[in-house]
């Protein structure tokens, strides 16, 4: 069973449009809805904004569903300047960048990262080219905090402490936390819904969240439907 996590209702309702045989369980007052996607046993979750929910999700899913490796899908906020809404970002590594404990380790205490599953990445990216769109694939890291970044001093001071950044959200980072710690594969695959430098960042997430869900959600169709 492939376990799927999204944080938000937008983001689960465009995966729900694939899925049949849609049987819904609560454990821990998580709403869970396992069914399938062309021959692949599904188990979706919401999880909720920001890592406790998304810690509290993804535990509740391992300790409960047999789950062979775990997917975060929906929305993110580009961190590259030549990205553009739309544009599809798939993990190499996550990284919480509020996790801090600089003042008694020094630089090694910026950040906890996380090493999401190469096999899985390539699978996602060779979905990609089956997508028929014209917007871009970024490969790389993702980091997670929780906070919505748009004010321009907090992106400034997320550029400089980690410049290999591709984007940002507020749940990947503990759900590869708990994946790693159970020795469950993961990927995290994000639609940009907007790009944090820009002035406008805060609208285009609100005008561009469903257009992006339903982005991933495809994409996550076609991984399946090929079993790539």
């Amino acid at each position: 069973m492939i376990g799927v996590i999204g944080a938000m209702d937008v983001e689960v309702e465009a995966i729900l449009e694939y899925m049949s045989n849609i049987e819904k369980v609560e454990i821990n007052k998580v709403i869970f809805f396992r069914g399938n996607i062309h021959d692949k046993e599904i188990c979706l979750t919401k999880s909720g904004v920001g890592k406790v929910n998304a810690a509290i999700a993804s535990i509740t899913l391992l300790n409960h569903f047999d789950i062979e490796y775990v997917i975060n899908i929906g929305t993110a906020g580009g961190m590259v300047e030549t990205q553009e809404t739309m544009d599809i970002v798939i993990s190499k590594n996550v990284i919480q960048y509020d996790f801090d404990t600089s003042y008694i380790d020094g630089d090694s205490g910026f950040g906890l990262k996380f090493h999401s599953d190469y096999t899985l990445g390539e699978r996602v990216y060779n979905a990609y080219d089956k997508l028929n769109v014209e917007s871009n694939i970024f490969f790389g890291d993702i980091i997670t905090g929780d906070t919505f970044i748009g004010e321009d001093e907090k992106v400034i001071e997320l550029k400089n402490k980690y410049p290999s950044a591709i984007a940002c959200e507020m749940e990947g980072g503990a759900i590869a936390q708990v994946c790693d710690r159970l020795g469950i594969p993961f990927i995290i695959i994000r639609s940009l819904s907007d790009i944090v430098m820009r002035d406008n960042s805060g609208n285009d997430f609100l005008k561009n969240s469903k257009l992006t869900s339903q982005r991933s959600a495809k994409m996550l169709n076609i991984f399946l439907k090929n079993n790539i």
